[in-house]
């Protein structure tokens, strides 16, 4: 009798070790697809953060140092856009350019598809903020804009997702690869 209840205590403990080290494994993949959802629509939010950022830069002459400024700038500024009118076929060819001034709201329509007040939030989080910086920095005595934005509270505690640099001149993230 006593050999019986120790061969269902053992199959018991079997059966909850198993399940336990599945629960685990399961959690590892649960959490590894989560990261990576979370992450694709960070890199997503950046990437418009970027377009904004150098439309910004292309008005402005320097990248914005705050998000209110950044959305003020892509709501209210202008870009310019060369139209070439003819084309260059031989020597005697006339080709004109004209500069015409359009809204950077206009002219990003297709590369920014969040509602512009909501660039400043890292998606998935409740309303947590990307930090962001700008400024100039100089390499070779030659200055340089910089920006720089990040997530201040990751989901991926071993890598901080982060576009741009204040130390250096790059405007990649770094989940790009480094040329």
């Amino acid at each position: 009798m006593a050999n019986n209840i120790i061969k269902v205590a053992l199959v018991l403990a079997c059966i909850i070790v198993g399940y336990l080290c599945y629960d685990t494994v399961a959690d590892t993949m649960r959490y590894r697809a989560q990261v990576k959802t979370v992450e694709a629509d960070i890199i997503k939010r950046m990437t418009e953060i970027k377009e904004a950022q150098f439309a910004y830069r292309e008005a402005y002459g320097e990248f914005a140092k705050s998000f209110d400024s950044l959305i003020y700038g892509v709501k209210h500024g202008k870009i310019p856009e060369v139209k070439q009118v003819g084309e260059l076929v031989d020597s005697t060819s006339k080709v004109e350019t004209d500069t015409l001034y359009v809204p950077i709201l206009e002219a990003l329509k297709d590369k920014i598809k969040s509602p512009l007040d909501s660039l400043r939030y890292v998606p998935h989080s409740n309303k947590v903020q990307f930090s962001m910086n700008a400024g100039t920095i100089t390499k070779n005595q030659v200055p340089l804009k910089v920006f720089e934005v990040e997530d201040p509270k990751p989901l991926n505690k071993e890598r901080a997702l982060r576009l741009g640099s204040m130390s250096d001149a790059i405007y990649t993230g770094n989940w790009e690869k480094q040329e």
